[in-house]
């Protein structure tokens, strides 16, 4: 008897231990969930907008640039703001074309990598010294003439007419600058030590006159010794009205009878640049632009440049509201198209990002949002279905984030599939709590 109490009592203890443990199990395991705070955004501007681009080719010895104006707008009030891009790239198919053609010029195959190598090292250390050379970018909403000079071009960043911005490092990394303008047109780089500008450009096939309407290229009736690296055509005996696809490059001007004001940004020529015994295009009898009655005196080097004309902007192409019956939650998730610059290629590339709008999360265990192909799914386990993993989520990717920001689409997002709802799930409990209809605008 006294057994079978003892056994009774020991029973019960095991009992309430395990009642005990199953219980801080299914606390922990779901409804700890509840207590789980929401976070504000911390994303200060949703992505930017390509606004205006153009690539300068070698603005130094092997050394290409792209300057980008980009268009930010904030997350909290929604005001834009303005920023130019500066990034230095080297010229990697030019630097294969020259080792090639150093390779074939060294004297033996004993001694080949050696003197490459040397070679290499020199040409190195000779672009370093001159890409530290601080630089010096004026930016304006009109052209900037190339028969300007430094301190008259200072003047005018006095009168807020141009933007000046400095280069410490020179010709190598990426820089950024806020401008005040949303609509720049003429670029000009100077030497910053020397004080001399070497080479003007215009955003986006924009026609780079001059401000008195004056060609910046001198009609010839010789043919040019720059070498050309675009296809070579027969001119036309007539003059052409229609606009090159590429944009206006001019070099500082370089007059024949007097010192030059402002002298190439390279400080010796490079053998990809030595003038050509073979015309590059035949003599024309008439010049290619209509003649001015002021010649010009600045002529412009031959540029090879990558640019366009009307770059596409954002295109919000889907949106949804989600709800919840038994979580309140508000916001608005946008789907929108940009478009990005690929510096290597010159080429315009999209991109799908969801763009969230004052979003209240739902005060729920363990939220988390999907996009699924099926009109009205409610299953995440549907074909086709894919999570979406908050970035700046505290835990696993959950919907708690609050406010205004932008992300990109999950990796296998696939815009060819038509999703047609956004989907809340409860993680925990495995169940679905919410969610809204995608509408498509295009």
């Amino acid at each position: 008897m006294r057994w079978a109490k003892g056994n009774k009592r020991i029973a019960a203890v095991v009992f309430v231990f395990l009642s005990v443990g199953a219980g801080l199990g299914i606390y922990y395991g779901f409804f700890h969930y509840e207590n789980a705070e929401t976070s504000a955004s911390t994303q200060e501007l949703f992505f930017p907008e390509l606004k205006k681009f153009v690539v300068i080719p070698g603005i130094e010895e092997g050394i290409n640039v792209s300057i980008i104006l980009l268009e930010k707008e904030s997350t909290t009030d929604f005001s834009k703001s303005y920023f130019v891009n500066v990034t230095f790239t080297g010229m990697d198919a030019d630097a294969d074309t020259n080792d090639g053609r150093q390779q074939q010029e060294l004297p033996s195959r004993m001694f080949l990598r050696r003197d490459l190598n040397e070679m290499q090292q020199q040409q190195t250390k000779r672009h370093n010294q001159e890409s530290m050379r601080a630089l010096d970018i004026f930016v304006s909403e009109d052209e900037i003439p190339v028969s300007i000079n430094y301190e008259e071009l200072e003047e005018r960043v006095a009168t807020g007419s141009v933007e000046k911005f400095h280069l410490s490092g020179g010709a190598i990394g990426s820089y950024q600058f806020q401008t005040e303008s949303d609509d720049l047109h003429g670029i000009a780089f100077a030497d910053a030590n020397e004080r001399e500008l070497q080479i003007f450009a215009c955003f986006n096939n924009e026609a780079c006159a001059g401000e008195d309407g004056r060609p910046s290229e001198s009609p010839t009736n010789s043919p040019t010794v720059v070498p050309s690296f675009s296809p070579t055509k027969t001119p036309s005996s007539s003059p052409t009205d229609v606009p090159t696809i590429s944009p206006t490059i001019s070099r500082a001007p370089n007059f024949t009878n007097q010192p030059s004001n402002a002298p190439t940004i390279s400080s010796r020529p490079t053998e990809s640049a030595r003038p050509s015994t073979i015309p590059t295009q035949y003599p024309t009898s008439s010049p290619t632009a209509k003649p001015s009655p002021y010649p010009s005196l600045h002529p412009s080097a031959t540029p090879t440049v990558s640019s366009t004309i009307g770059i596409p902007e954002p295109v919000t192409f889907a949106f949804s509201q989600p709800k919840s019956n038994d979580y309140p939650t508000s916001g608005t998730i946008n789907f929108v198209r940009r478009y990005t610059f690929d510096i290597s290629t010159g080429a315009i590339t999209s991109f799908v990002t969801m763009k969230f709008v004052d979003i209240d999360p739902p005060n729920a265990p363990g939220a988390k949002i999907y996009l699924s192909p099926v009109s009205g799914g409610k299953k995440v386990n549907d074909a086709g279905v894919i999570p979406v993993d908050i970035e700046q989520a505290e835990k696993n990717g959950l919907y708690t984030v609050e406010g205004s920001f932008e992300q990109n689409v999950p990796g296998d997002y696939d815009e060819n599939s038509n999703y047609q709802q956004v989907i809340i799930w409860c993680e925990p409990f495995d169940v679905h709590i919410g969610g809204g209809t995608i509408e498509y605008l295009e």
